[in-house]
């Protein structure tokens, strides 16, 4: 009989880690003048402090792939200015939402590895929310970012998406876990890690350059500029939407482009034009920078098929 019953309750759990999400995977974290709110994995590491009059709200976890963090800042003294400021600078998609300002942007690392990072402020209030994930849980980057909600209204609207549920709970009334701060320590190189370990294409096998003592760094690639006509289309494309053979020179400058093949018809050179302007620390051998050549998936951004609500 126990035996039965230890099959019947592992073979319930596998199922549901299969085929759904239960409820105590998710838990919704909530400002306290209930602002904002997110879906986090429920057992994220939590942190609350409060130095110098400002109060510091810090989360992060993992689940189904997908990395959740959080940063609530509160009682910042001439925050927004100087937020709308450096995003006017930097960014072109700064929109005004229920009374905060909101950037929502994606980087897209050389691996694939996408982190999606959203900024929501107002006064002397700051929030941050990140999600990353390796490609193939790209779909429930989606569903975490479209639990967003400000003043109570969804920022992100997601086609297909599953709605994750959750039980709330206060941002105030959690409790710093004692493991909070070694484990914030560690989790920049463990993600590293993880973009390490992914496979090695046939590809990369026969373009990309041997005998390195340490290859290309890169740094940093520009956002795509995806045309409008382009962007319905990519939607729901297969990946990665786009290889590239990338010649990077010892100068750290970007040399050739070769598009070996692209979804769609003009995405290929939309790759090309960003990964031009990539910043990147040239390949070395025995200590000195040498010619390099890497191969690179394009794909397109997982904002573009996520439309901003209002």
């Amino acid at each position: 009989m126990k035996n039965l019953c230890f099959l019947l309750i592992s073979t319930t759990l596998l199922t549901f880690s299969l085929y759904a999400q239960s409820k105590s995977d998710w838990m919704r974290v909530e400002s306290d003048k209930k602002e904002f709110s997110i879906l986090i994995p429920s057992d994220s590491l939590t942190d609350s402090t409060k130095r110098n009059g400002v109060q510091t709200f810090r989360s992060f976890g993992v689940h189904d792939g997908v990395e959740v963090d959080v940063i609530e800042y509160k009682g910042v003294r001439s925050m927004e200015d100087a937020l709308r400021d450096s995003m006017r600078t930097n960014f072109a998609l700064l929109k005004d939402f229920h009374g905060f300002g909101v950037v929502h942007y994606e980087n897209q690392l050389p691996s694939g590895l996408t982190t999606v990072r959203v900024n929501v402020f107002k006064r002397n209030l700051f929030y941050v929310a990140r999600v990353t994930a390796l490609p193939e849980r790209k779909n429930r980057v989606a569903d975490v970012l479209a639990s967003i909600r400000i003043e109570g209204f969804r920022y992100f609207e997601f086609e297909g998406s599953e709605e994750l549920m959750g039980d709330t709970v206060a941002m105030n009334k959690l409790q710093t876990s004692s493991e909070f701060t070694d484990a914030w320590e560690r989790k920049s190189e463990e993600i590293e890690r993880k973009v390490d370990i992914l496979s090695i294409s046939s590809e990369q096998d026969a373009f990309e350059t041997k005998g390195l003592s340490r290859r290309a760094i890169v740094i940093n690639i520009p956002e795509l500029r995806i045309p409008n006509d382009l962007i319905p289309k990519l939607r729901g494309a297969p990946e990665p939407n786009a290889v590239m053979v990338v010649t990077l020179l010892a100068s750290g400058q970007v040399g050739d482009i070769k598009v070996l093949r692209a979804v769609l018809r003009g995405f290929g050179q939309t790759c090309a034009n960003s990964y031009k302007k990539m910043k990147f620390v040239p390949a070395q051998v025995g200590g000195k920078n040498v010619e390099s050549v890497r191969v690179f998936q394009c794909n397109a951004p997982l904002v573009t098929a996520l439309r901003v609500v209002g």
